[in-house]
């Protein structure tokens, strides 16, 4: 009796061992998305931030309000914001 509920449990355990293992293997599977700021190019994961739908099927990431007010209400230049990707981008020094 002892000794086939000792087996039923490690039975059980190898199981879940097993289990753990394709976990790992498949690690790239559970990765979280990272979308782009449309504003100032930093990645961020997907859930965070504000999406834009427009009517043409287009859509704008926006990472935080800051890029989203500066975008669409200041209608400011990606390229002339010093804390932009497309900024540093422009601006960026060549090292000889």
């Amino acid at each position: 009796m002892y000794l086939a509920v000792l087996f039923l449990i490690l039975n059980i355990l190898h199981i879940i061992v097993k289990f753990i293992n394709d976990l790992e293997g498949r690690a790239d599977y559970y990765k979280m998305a990272m979308a782009k700021c449309t504003f100032c190019g930093c990645e961020q994961e997907d859930y965070k931030g504000t999406y834009l739908f427009k009517n043409d099927g287009s859509t704008n990431y926006y990472c935080g309000s800051k890029c989203h007010k500066s975008h669409l209400k200041l209608h400011r230049d990606r390229k002339r914001v010093a804390w932009t990707e497309a900024y540093k981008n422009v601006h960026k020094k060549i090292n000889k």
